[in-house]
């Protein structure tokens, strides 16, 4: 498994209702595809999130998003340092 981090951009701040229809919409195939949320960071203001998922590739993670239609700025393969 990959760690995967994206990052997404809202032009408008992101309400409860937003955020949870956003997830909803990824949920069901995230599930189907083995991609595995872990976290995300909400910005002060709402309108950035960073996401970060354990999924088999990066490419699969883009793909899911692709045919869901949620639009995201970068996705990125990542190594946890600690």
């Amino acid at each position: 498994m990959t760690t995967v981090v994206v990052h997404y951009a809202h032009d408008v701040p992101l309400t409860e209702e937003a955020l949870a229809a956003w997830i909803a919409k990824l949920q069901h195939c995230f599930e189907v595809r083995e991609i595995v949320w872990q976290r995300a960071f909400l910005s002060f203001d709402r309108k950035t999130v960073i996401s970060v998922y354990e999924a088999p590739d990066a490419g699969l993670v883009q793909m899911v998003h692709g045919m869901v239609g949620v639009p995201f700025v970068a996705c990125y393969p990542m190594t946890v340092v600690v």
